[in-house]
């Protein structure tokens, strides 16, 4: 059977219409999701800055992290004023997994150190 140029000429142009609309797809899918990395990063950067403001005043108020290290609702309470969820109290952190790393809550990621980087509080 032979096809006609009409023919021909149409299935050319679905070809390229599906070839540009993938292309076009692919672009705006890389493009929002850069975007939206770059917005949830610069969002969490703040909230770890207002932290490590928040912990700068416990420590120059109290003279120490004592009271962190005594009581882990003071570390809670800095997370709540943030509008993140406090690591669980009494419960042993789950083991660091890469995978996971991106939907684990902040509390979960962010240390607390000293002067001289020794951890004080938080997954090591």
């Amino acid at each position: 059977m032979r096809w006609s140029i009409f023919t021909k000429l149409f299935v050319a142009f679905i070809v390229v219409s599906l070839i540009v609309f993938a292309s076009i797809s692919v672009l705006i899918n890389s493009s929002f999701r850069s975007g939206l990395q770059n917005y949830v990063n610069a969002n969490e950067m703040e909230q770890v800055h207002s932290l490590a403001i928040s912990a700068a005043a416990l420590y120059e108020q109290h003279g120490s992290w004592r009271p962190v290290r005594q009581n882990p609702r003071v570390w809670a309470n800095l997370m709540l004023q943030l509008g993140e969820a406090p690591p669980p109290m009494h419960k042993p952190l789950p083991p660091r997994r890469q995978e996971q790393q991106a939907l684990t809550p902040l509390s979960f990621r962010v240390n607390l150190l000293n002067r001289i980087k020794k951890p004080i509080l938080g997954r090591y």
